[in-house]
């Protein structure tokens, strides 16, 4: 099935059409660059492969460049906190560790049991 995408640059979320098809009442996204997620309230939905399908408050979801998805929350009473992160930032960081390839998500129990194993 064809779907509606965009490709959007660094430090936009709604952009100039990139690869373009039309479903009725969706809309998909592709970010250029990576780009994280922090969930603040509410449930939200992400379709991004092995973002997992609903997270809760306190969640980081990481979007690797070229994710495609369409995130949404639950509810009307959701609030987070995207950072885009730019293409030169990414590959600085990469010359110093490796990324998922998919989408990953992180909860406050994920990150604490990584910091103090």
């Amino acid at each position: 099935m064809l779907v509606s995408a965009r490709l959007l640059p660094y430090g936009k979320f709604f952009g100039a059409p990139g690869i373009s098809r039309e479903v009725p009442g969706f809309s998909i996204a592709i970010h250029a660059d990576a780009s994280l997620v922090l969930l603040l309230e509410g449930t939200y939905i992400s379709s991004a492969a092995d973002a997992g399908s609903e997270s809760g408050p306190f969640t980081l979801i990481y979007n690797p460049p070229r994710t495609t998805h369409r995130d949404r929350f639950k509810s009307v009473d959701g609030t987070f906190l995207a950072l885009s992160v730019s293409r030169e930032a990414f590959r600085s960081a990469a010359d110093w560790t490796s990324f998922p390839r998919l989408a990953q998500t992180f909860t406050s129990r994920d990150v604490v049991s990584r910091l103090y194993g």
